[in-house]
């Protein structure tokens, strides 16, 4: 081998054991002067804790009482509104309302025009829309709010006013009630059966007889009968009578 023609700035700093066997086709491109900058990309918005700030609501709430004044207005009418969390473990019937309901003490009210909706979601939640399943209706003078949840989960219940005006106090009516039947309950009987059969029957009981059967006799008939038998026994009486007869019969025989 030949001296190389000029020497290298560096000497190497380990020599290979054995040359390359083949080339690449391609050299080897340059490194990058630096390296390559890649921006992260914008981070998903959350709400924050104020935006998705909640109280809890249960079964057991039957009031629920709060304002809606010095909160702040992130979804539907242009008023503060308040959230409410429910968790539902099994399919319930949940009833929500400011209306006067009789017998309930402290009574429902709101000093303002209310307005409820219920969603799957906090409302308040841009990076998920919520789904809106329930509200109530704006004609009437209160709130009412009734809806079937089938599916369990957590759900928001939210009350606000329907302007910017309407704020103020409300104590609102909280009720659970079970779940309807997937199939409606077939007509009740007239009669309540006195026990239930441990089976059902097979096959159906005809008509009833008009007179129950009498008991069977406990043993024979000890008398006979007051007539003879209207025919004679097919054959002859197979043993004689053990004595003749006492007295002869009135007229010979011919």
């Amino acid at each position: 081998s030949e001296p190389t023609p000029r020497p290298t700035s560096e000497p190497t700093p380990r020599p290979t054991s054995e040359p390359t066997p083949r080339p690449t086709h391609v050299p080897t491109p340059p490194p990058s002067p630096a390296p390559t900058h890649v921006p992260r990309p914008a981070p998903t918005p959350q709400p924050t804790v104020s935006d998705c700030a909640f109280e809890y609501a249960s079964c057991s709430s039957t009031n629920i009482t709060g304002t809606t004044r010095g909160y702040r207005d992130l979804v539907g009418y242009a008023s503060p509104e308040r959230f409410y969390l429910f968790v539902a473990v099994e399919p319930i019937t949940i009833t929500v309302s400011t209306c006067p309901v009789q017998g309930v003490r402290p009574a429902p009210f709101a000093d303002f025009t209310a307005y409820l909706r219920l969603y799957t979601s906090c409302p308040a939640d841009q990076s998920r829309p919520p789904a809106l399943v329930a509200e109530s209706n704006p004609a009437f003078f209160c709130a009412y709010m009734s809806y079937i949840i089938t599916t369990p989960g957590t759900y928001w219940i939210m009350i606000e006013g329907t302007n910017s005006q309407a704020m103020g106090e409300y104590n609102m009516y909280f009720k659970c009630d079970p779940a309807p039947t997937a199939t409606p309950t077939p007509a009740p009987s007239h009669v309540p059966s006195a026990q239930p059969s441990p089976a059902p029957t097979a096959v159906p009981t005809p008509l009833p007889t008009r007179r129950p059967s009498p008991p069977p006799s406990p043993g024979p008939t000890a008398l006979p009968t007051l007539l003879p038998s209207p025919l004679p026994s097919p054959l002859p009486t197979p043993v004689p009578s053990p004595q003749p007869t006492p007295l002869p019969s009135a007229q010979p025989t011919p």
